[in-house]
């Protein structure tokens, strides 16, 4: 694992303009790693703590989501769709894309009983 992170690095140092994106449970000198050279450029880039949203981070993600679509997601809507369908942010944003298809086709705002009738809530 540790020769393909390393190789991962020494690939990306060599292409113009690419990026690398890493992720584990610890921060890169917490995991035991043996190589002082690989734990030091781990530690070179930002790394973030990333915690689970709450249903409000949620709900404000959702219109966020919506407003780039351009979409109008009320509060009251948005808090529909976390008091009845599961909070995983995955799914939520797919079944908003589901609703943008359907709002779009339908030419309709999106409200309660429009969701109701396009999720068959």
């Amino acid at each position: 694992m540790i020769f393909i992170i390393a190789g991962l690095i020494a690939k990306n140092q060599r292409a113009k303009g690419a990026s690398l994106i890493l992720c584990a449970n610890n921060l890169p000198k917490e995991i035991n790693i043996n190589l002082k050279d690989l734990v030091s450029r781990l530690e070179w880039g930002a790394c973030y703590h990333l915690a689970p949203l709450n249903d409000e981070e949620k709900l404000g993600a959702l219109q966020l989501r919506a407003e780039l679509k351009g979409m109008k997601l009320s509060v009251e809507v948005g808090r529909f769709l976390l008091n009845r369908l599961s909070r995983e942010m995955d799914l939520l944003l797919n079944t908003l894309d589901r609703l943008d298809n359907a709002s779009l086709e339908a030419q309709r705002k999106l409200t309660i009983p429009f969701v109701k009738e396009v999720l068959d809530l």
